[in-house]
């Protein structure tokens, strides 16, 4: 496979890429916010493991789904990413060969402040302009609300970070949406990766999995 690596201020090169020890049937490519990051998350794995939260390579959703696929999981997610350069960095890798696509959408008002571009924020003319060059097929993944419903793709809401927290940052832009007291299972605390505990982590890889299964007719593992 051909990929293309992309470079971002103060920032690991992307994309990550799960190699599946099951197998490689497809390749999925994943785009997002930290909800589908994984370059930053491995670079701390590698240069402070003993301070690392988690081993993304085994414990995020991604690691999950190309197990469970029997395929490679390529991730152009980048930590604290709004739309609009979510909405960048999917143009610039359209070329990038795959079997289907994910994107996780980031909060619709977070600003841009990591290009270095000064991207601003997606307007309704900017989405439907994405809306037409969506690939089939693509999965579009929630944690808040989008200001736009795409017409192309499967849209699902996730609440994963909410029911299976492994922690809460305090300013991020959805604390203000979660129930006053978030019950964190002491027993999984910081014991996951994405936002969401190793148990939410296989949740949704399960969820997912049974989409491509039963709806996209995927070979699947169970």
């Amino acid at each position: 496979m051909s990929l293309k690596r992309l470079e971002l201020p103060d920032y690991p090169n992307i994309p990550f890429v799960f190699n599946a020890e099951t197998g490689k049937n497809k390749t999925i490519v994943v785009y997002g916010d930290s909800f589908a990051e994984a370059a930053m998350q491995h670079q701390t794995d590698i240069t402070n493991p003993v301070n690392s939260e988690a081993d993304n390579t085994i414990h995020s959703w991604m690691w999950y789904l190309a197990s469970f696929l029997r395929s490679e999981v390529v991730t152009y997610g980048v930590s604290g990413a709004g739309e609009a350069l979510i909405y960048d960095i999917f143009k610039r890798t359209q070329d990038v060969p795959r079997d289907a696509t994910i994107i996780y959408h980031s909060h619709p008002t977070r600003t841009d402040s990591i290009s270095g571009k000064n991207l601003g924020i997606l307007r309704s003319a900017n989405f439907r302009e994405w809306d037409s060059i969506i690939p089939n097929p693509t999965v579009h993944l929630y944690w808040e609300d989008g200001l736009y419903k795409f017409k192309k793709g499967k849209s699902f809401k996730t609440t994963y970070h909410i029911t299976h927290a492994n922690n809460v940052p305090p300013n991020e832009l959805w604390r203000s949406n979660l129930p006053n007291e978030v019950e964190i299972d002491a027993r999984y605390k910081y014991f996951g990766t994405n936002h969401v505990n190793v148990k939410g982590n296989l949740l949704l890889g399960i969820m997912l999995t049974k989409y491509f299964k039963e709806e996209l007719k995927w070979n699947a593992v169970f």
